[in-house]
This record gives C-alpha cells, structure tokens and sequence, in this order.
C-alpha cells in the first residue's frame, strides 16, 4: 500500500480510508479493469446489431486479445495475489459481466426468451472467462467455436417453438 500510494501521490490513509484493505484496491483494480472490458465488448456487439452469433464471436474475441495485450490483464492472470480474484472470488466480476451483456442482448435481440437469453449469456461470459484463464486455443478459433454454438442454440429455439 505504501508504493501505491506513493506512486500515485496519496497517503496510505487515504488508500486504507478508500479501499479498506489491500484485497480492497486489488479488487477495484479489477473491477475497473472488467468495466473497461465490457466497455470494448460492447463496442465490438454493436458491429453486428442483428447477428447475434456474430456479435458473440466479435465480444469473446474482444476480451482475448485485449486480455493478450493489456499488461495488467496479464499481471492478473499470470499468478500472485491477483490471480484469485479472477478464479476462485471471480463470482462479482461474472455476475457484473452477465448483467451487463444480459442487458444488451435482451435490447438488442427482444425476440429471443429472455430466459433463453440469460442461459445464453451465462454460458458464453463462462466459456470466455475459461479462456482467459486457461487458453487453450488462439483467440479467433475461440470466438469463431462460441458463434457457432451461438448459431446451434439460437436454431434449437426455432426448432422447438415450430
């Protein structure tokens, strides 16, 4: 806290009388971080106003290359205390991802069941946030796999209501 503080030209009462604790600043720090990821994603659904497997693929590949290239993204999933704030404590940063793609996709997409969207959503934030921690493959197969299974849930749900 006391680098912190003097890096940023505060007291460390000020930090401690902000944040509360050290986990406090860690976990704002992150927070502020996903703000600035949905705020990307978002910027990557709105190119595909009313594709919705496209804009899944354009949103997941958003967070894997700005995880790739942004150096805090990589200092918070390269381990130390960071890292459980995005794995075993992530339960806030999923739930604020969800509500906030949840919102935009029942704007963007009111033919689809709100339920049916919710289940979508919470799949795909899951399915990105697993390949942040663990990637397995490049992120633009990555995108290009969840578009598809996009794609093949959307269609099970008109194949059903037929």
């Amino acid at each position: 806290m006391a680098a912190v503080a003097a890096r940023v030209g505060v007291s460390r009462q000020t930090l401690y009388h902000e944040f509360g604790t050290r986990d406090g600043l860690l976990a704002a720090l992150v927070a502020r971080e996903n703000d600035a990821i949905l705020r990307a994603v978002t910027v990557a659904l709105e190119r595909h106003p009313h594709d919705l497997p496209a804009a899944a693929a354009a949103g997941v590949l958003a967070v894997l290359q700005r995880s790739a290239d942004d150096p805090f993204a990589k200092a918070l999933l390269g381990g130390g205390d960071l890292l459980p704030l995005f794995t075993t404590r992530a339960k806030p940063l999923l739930q604020r991802s969800n509500e906030a793609l949840l919102g935009y996709a029942q704007e963007h997409y009111p033919e689809v069941d709100p339920a049916d969207l919710r289940v979508l959503v919470d799949v795909v934030v899951g399915l990105a946030h697993s390949h942040l921690v663990l990637a397995r493959d490049p992120p633009q197969q990555v995108a290009a796999q969840i578009s598809r299974l996009v794609a093949r849930f959307l269609h099970g749900l008109d194949t059903r209501s037929s």
